[in-house]
Formats: C-alpha cells, sequence, structure tokens
C-alpha cells in the first residue's frame, strides 16, 4: 500500500490545523499575520515529519522556542505544541528509541525556552505540564514502534518457513528425480558409445540440459535455505551474450534455423536483468522448436537505457504457443522491472517481445 505523498500530508495536516484555529482562534480575522506564519511553517514541518523525523521535529522545536518572542498568539502557540506532539510520535514509530532520544532532547529544549517565564510562579506546574507532552507522545509512538516491529518479525518468520519448505520439497523431490535422469543418461552416453551420431548428440543435448538445470535448482534451493531473495539463482557462469548464444546453438542442434543478434552492451546489465533476458531466449527458442520448427530470427539490444528483445518464428502445425506456464512465467519476469511482454501471432509469425527497462546500462 503506497503511502501518501507530501502533497496530501501538507493537504491533510492543514485542514485539521485549520479546523483547530476555527474552533479555538475565533475570530479567524483577528490572528496577526505572524500567526499564519508560524503555522504554516508547522503544517510543512509535521507533513514531512515521515521522510525526516529529526528535522521536521528541530523546525518546531524553534517554532515553539521563538514563538512568546515573536508576538504568536496562544491559541497558534497550542497548535504548534499538537504538531511537535504528533511529530514526535511519528519519528518514534517510524525511527525507534534511537531518532526518539534525539526529538526528545529538541522538544525538551524548546519547552524550557517556552516556559522559562513561569518556572517562578508555577514551576511544578510548568514542569509536569511539559514532561507530560512530550513524553506521551514518544511512549505511543515507541509502542506503535515496537508492535510493527513485532508484526514484522512474525512475517518474516513465517515466509522463512515457507521458503524453508519449499526448498525441502524442491531438494527431496525434484532434484532427487533430476539428478537421477542426469545419471541415467550419462549410463547412456556410455552403452550407446558406437550409436549413430544423431542419437549420440540428442543424448549429449538431455545430459548438459539436465546438468545446467540441476545446478540452478541446486542454486535456488541454496538461495531459499539462506532467505534471501531469488535475485540471479541459478545465473549461468558466461556472460549474457554468450548465454543467449548458447541457447541458440541449442535451439540449432535441435533442428531449428537460428538467426541471432545479440548487441555487446548486455554484457554489462545487472544481475538481475540478465537472467529475465536468458531466461526470455531459453524459453522463446524452446517454444520455437517445440511449436514452430523452422526458421527464427532472435535480437537483443540495449535502446535508450532498455533491453529491448524480440524473437519471431515461424508457425508451426500447433499454432498458439501460450498453453503452458513459460510465457506466464516470462511475462511476470518483465512485469517485476517494469517491463512490456507480448507474445503472439503477427502475419504468419509467432513473434514474442519484451522490453525491459535498465537505465544504468548506457546505449
Amino acid at each position: 500500500m503506497r503511502e501518501p505523498g507530501i502533497g496530501t500530508r501538507v493537504a491533510v495536516v492543514a485542514a485539521v490545523s485549520a479546523g483547530y484555529l476555527a474552533a479555538y482562534a475565533r475570530p479567524l480575522d483577528g490572528l496577526p499575520p505572524v500567526a499564519w506564519a508560524f503555522a504554516a511553517a508547522a503544517v510543512v514541518a509535521t507533513a514531512g515529519a515521515a521522510k525526516a523525523p529529526v528535522p521536521a521535529v528541530a523546525v518546531l522545536a524553534a517554532l515553539l522556542a521563538s514563538a512568546d518572542a515573536a508576538g504568536v498568539p496562544a491559541s497558534a502557540v497550542v497548535l504548534m505544541k499538537i504538531l511537535l506532539g504528533l511529530a514526535m510520535c511519528e519519528a518514534a514509530a517510524r525511527r525507534g528509541l534511537r531518532t526518539s532520544l534525539w526529538t526528545t532532547g529538541l522538544a525538551v529544549a524548546a519547552y524550557a525556552a517556552h516556559t522559562v517565564g513561569s518556572w517562578d510562579s508555577d514551576s511544578w506546574g510548568a514542569l509536569f505540564r511539559s514532561a507530560t507532552v512530550i513524553a506521551a507522545p514518544v511512549l505511543l509512538g515507541l509502542l506503535a514502534h515496537e508492535k510493527g516491529a513485532r508484526a514484522e518479525a512474525e512475517v518474516r518468520a513465517a515466509r522463512s518457513g515457507e521458503r524453508t519448505a519449499i526448498a525441502r520439497e524442491l531438494h527431496d523431490l525434484v532434484a532427487h528425480h533430476l539428478a537421477s535422469m542426469v545419471l541415467r543418461t550419462g549410463v547412456a552416453r556410455h552403452v550407446a558409445a558406437d550409436a549413430d551420431e544423431e542419437i549420440r548428440e540428442v543424448l549429449d543435448d538431455v545430459h548438459t540440459g539436465g546438468t545446467e538445470a540441476l545446478r540452478d535448482l541446486r542454486a535456488l534451493v541454496a538461495v531459499l535455505r539462506a532467505g534471501e531473495g531469488v535475485g540471479a539463482a541459478g545465473f549461468p557462469d558466461e556472460p549474457v551474450s554468450q548465454a543467449v548464444g548458447d541457447a541458440a546453438e541449442r535451439a540449432l542442434r535441435l533442428g531449428a534455423t537460428v538467426e541471432s543478434t545479440v548487441d555487446p552492451g548486455v554484457d554489462a546489465l545487472p544481475a538481475t536483468v540478465s537472467l529475465a533476458v536468458v531466461r526470455l531466449a531459453q524459453e522463446g527458442l524452446a517454444n520455437a522448436v517445440r511449436h514452430g520448427g523452422g526458421r527464427a530470427r532472435l535480437s537483443v539490444a540495449v535502446k535508450e537505457g532498455d533491453v529491448v528483445f524480440r524473437l519471431s518464428n515461424t508457425m508451426g502445425s500447433k499454432g498458439n504457443q501460450g498453453d503452458g506456464f513459460g510465457l506466464v512465467g516470462l511475462r511476470e519476469r518483465v512485469a517485476v522491472f517494469g517491463g512490456e511482454f507480448s507474445a503472439g501471432p503477427v502475419e504468419g509469425e509467432w513473434v514474442l517481445r519484451a522490453r525491459i527497462p535498465a537505465p544504468e546500462v548506457p546505449s
């Protein structure tokens, strides 16, 4: 859920402040300009407390400390005290104890300067009122911070448990069977050493693909157990251009004709974007072989800070390639970066397009 922006926060705090002044500072036209200036500054400072709590409290404290000397009426001074309390509460709720110590010190200094004239006549009353209006919002904010921290810790623990369970299932079920398949394919390569070259090429390709898939799966399991984001788990050791070239070479061995053009600039992509590009090439070419065959044209380029991916191939007898979850996964990968993705028939061809923002990579 997005938090309201600074403009929205200013509007809300201004509306509340105007309501207070309308209720307790009648008539409004009787307030001097200095009161409106102090109130406006206090509203803006309070609205900025979410992003910069210590500076916001410092501004409010300075306004309160100088209000009497500037001739600000009591109704506006009370408003600044209220807004200072709100800012201190928000600072404590968002940043915790350390920030609260800074804001409490600023508030104590402001109240000391503001109440200095009343210490002779009512020292204990001034001390009690100051302690109350400072301590109450800070304590409320710290309670909210502690509650939020506990809730976040519970969420992290639940997610960690889910990741561990997924990692266990991947390792015990998928990785076990995949390792067995790779092992049996290796045995088949040894037994069929004298077989036709085409059979040996198929077995070699199956063994290589299975070995790479097993490596990627083990890397993903390690990341899940470590409790980190999937990031670039399973990313190939070679540069992006080479990984895309390997995917094209594999499609060639499986009977497709592939024309590929890869911009060398893709090798400078961030790891997560690089992985997305490689998966686009692998899945797209696998679909081209599985459903289309014939000629496929692949291009990957960096243009105006974006990675532009395009793969087209002639449509085979099976037509639509969108029956499985591969394209769904690709769409989700691209969506993570706020990119664009499309896949479908265009003038007798199947065309897969993607544009992924990568502004830190020079065009």
